[in-house]
This record gives C-alpha cells, sequence and structure tokens, in this order.
C-alpha cells in the first residue's frame, strides 16, 4: 500500500499540486503530500485511446463503498459510439496493444497484461514498484520503469517481451530517474521524461532502445510528463504543469524532434491521441479543484466534449 500511495503522491496528486503551486519528486527529496484516504476525490483519468477506435481505457478511482468492492482503482472501457461504460479489472495505467486485444496496466505495483475478449489476466513482473507499461508497436515488447536494481531506489526504464521474458536494464543509474516510457510509432526510439540529478521538474527525452543516444526534446521550468504520440509518430501531446497562476499549464503538442511547442488546452492532463489523428482524449480538473474527469477535444484544442461525468 505504502509504494502504491507512493505512485499517486507522484501521479495523481503531483498534478493537482502543480495545478495549485506545488510539484513534488518524492524520490528527490522533495516534500510529500499526503493523499486523501479513499474515495480519493479524483474520479477518472488516464485515457488511452485504442487503437481500433472504438474505445478508450482509462483508471476509474472508487467513490463510495459500493465501488471500492472492485478495489480503490480500476481499468474501465468507455465505448464511443454508444458511451456504454465496462469495469475490466482492478488496477491502474491502462495501455492498450497495438492490435487492440489486449491492456497492459498496473496492480500491486506490478504490470500485468488483460485479454479484453476473455478477461485472462497474466502478471508479467513479481519485483520492485513497475509502472508505466508501453508496448511496442509490434506488440512483441514492453517497455516499464521500476527502481529495481538500482542502489538508491531511482526508478529507471526496463524492456521485456509481452510474455514477461528476457527483461533488460537500458537506463543509466546515478543521473536521476527516468520514467513513463512511450514507444515510438516506427519502435526505434522510445520517449520518456527524465528527473535530472537535483531536479524538482522532469523534461521530456528521446532515445533509443537500447538507452543510448539521448535527445533532450523540452527546456523548461515546468514539470513535463504523461507524453503520448500522434498517430503517424509526428507529434507528441504532453501535460506541462506548473503553479496555478502560470497560463503555461496545460496540454502542449510539438514536433517529434521537439520543435514547434505551442499549448493547445490550458489545465487539462493525461493527453492521449485517437488512431485517426484528429482528436486527443484528456483529463480535465473540474472547478471544484479536487475531482477530474474525461474529456475529447480536436488537436487544435476546440469542439470540446466531456465523456465521464462525476
Amino acid at each position: 500500500m505504502r509504494e502504491r500511495m507512493r505512485y499517486w503522491i507522484w501521479k495523481v496528486l503531483m498534478f493537482g499540486s502543480a495545478l495549485q503551486g506545488c510539484a513534488d519528486n518524492p524520490s528527490d527529496g522533495g516534500t510529500i503530500i499526503a493523499p486523501p484516504p479513499p474515495p480519493i476525490r479524483t474520479i477518472d483519468t488516464e485515457p488511452d485511446w485504442s487503437p481500433v477506435g472504438n474505445a478508450i481505457a482509462y483508471t476509474h478511482l472508487a467513490q463510495d463503498s459500493i465501488q471500492l468492492q472492485n478495489g480503490v482503482y480500476q481499468i474501465w472501457l468507455i465505448y464511443l459510439q454508444s458511451m456504454m461504460k465496462q469495469f475490466l479489472a482492478e488496477g491502474f495505467d491502462p495501455e492498450w496493444s497495438p492490435d487492440g486485444k489486449k491492456i497492459a496496466f498496473v496492480k500491486n505495483n506490478n504490470v500485468h497484461v488483460i485479454d479484453v475478449q476473455t478477461n485472462q489476466i497474466s502478471q508479467l513482473t513479481t519485483w520492485g514498484e513497475c509502472f508505466f507499461p508501453s508496448w511496442s508497436p509490434d506488440g512483441k515488447r514492453i517497455a516499464f520503469d521500476t527502481n529495481y536494481g538500482d542502489s538508491v531506489g531511482a526508478n529507471v526504464i526496463w524492456v521485456m517481451n509481452a510474455d514477461g521474458s528476457d527483461k533488460k536494464d537500458i537506463s543509466q543509474h546515478g543521473i536521476g530517474e527516468w520514467r513513463q516510457p512511450v514507444w515510438s510509432r516506427d519502435g526505434a526510439a522510445i520517449l520518456h521524461l527524465r528527473y535530472l540529478a537535483g531536479a524538482f521538474s522532469s523534461e521530456l527525452f528521446l532515445m533509443d532502445t537500447t538507452g543510448n543516444n539521448a535527445v533532450r526534446l523540452t527546456f523548461n521550468a515546468y514539470t513535463d510528463r504523461d507524453p503520448s504520440w500522434s498517430a503517424d509518430g509526428s507529434k507528441i501531446a504532453w501535460g506541462m504543469y506548473g503553479s496555478s497562476n502560470d497560463t503555461s499549464s496545460g496540454i502542449w503538442s510539438m514536433n517529434k524532434d521537439g520543435t514547434n511547442q505551442k499549448q493547445i488546452l490550458r489545465w487539462g492532463g493525461y493527453p492521449s491521441w485517437s488512431p485517426d489523428g484528429t482528436q486527443i482524449a484528456y483529463y480535465q480538473l473540474n472547478n471544484d479543484g479536487m475531482t477530474g474527469t474525461l474529456w475529447v477535444m480536436n488537436i487544435d484544442g476546440t469542439n470540446l466534449r466531456q465523456l465521464t461525468s462525476p
């Protein structure tokens, strides 16, 4: 439970605290804000658009004693044509496989995979704290971050086969944390964020799949995270988080080489591109500053539509 709460301090409360002027990185010694007891107020977050285009997987946080029977953190699907919602499994941070048949996710701080048709679940990792699974475009490998094997407990990036075999550490240690790997559409690179040593904000990097030849994409004083590739692999959307009075906070996009950086939407987070490249699903903090739900917009920030409600 302690490590699960550490994840949500980093993942959920960091988003909310960034809007309130406090961005923390626990692994670098930043101030840790204790999470509220269940039910946690944020409702729906972490959308991931199916490559088939018919559904979005997302994390739902239980809001009452009935929902808590399926766990505090739950994977749900919303089908976009009917708007029907379906509970899938206990866990969080869903990531569709390229063929749209499976979803990788995190439960009990380890990576699991569920077959969407049969609901059969396989556990792929059994050690450390393992988060943010990301499939290679051919569906044969999964990248993830973990603190396993690091002398100071920092999270770094590993890759493994899609069945959990042949795990390999592709990171350099002792130079900060490497987190949130996202495989490029052509399979040649891994987009990720890094907390550089001594820094409390993160920047986005590209590296090859061996962990070498890194290129830094963002250079700012904000927390850059939650990156997502466009369908054609030419652009990247991500969340940039600053203080509550900072107009730069929100969803941004850029070319894959880091050029043409521009803000799409203020206050949004966790962007996920549609497979046809025309829309972005995202998390939007509600006016109460405590709850958040899922929305969809055009890639230029227009035509905002709410998908889920409190």
